[in-house]
């Protein structure tokens, strides 16, 4: 019987700060963090991929921001 391994996925967050302008949502102000994904197939690195992401610091809410 073959066991196979699955994929899965670690993120580490490498930076935050604050970013200018506030929450649609609540009104609160939003943190920009910049965000390493890991993917892993049996224990060995498959890809990486670094991206940003907004964040509201009151609500939680992730906001899109379009480039």
């Amino acid at each position: 019987m073959c066991l196979v391994c699955t994929c899965d996925e670690k993120r580490k967050i490498l930076n935050t700060q604050v970013a200018p302008g506030a929450c649609p949502h609540c009104g609160g102000a939003i943190a920009a963090s910049d965000v390493q994904s890991e993917w892993r197939f049996c224990f060995v690195p498959v890809f990486f991929k670094k991206r940003r992401t907004h964040t509201c610091t009151r609500c939680g809410k992730n906001l899109v921001i379009p480039h």
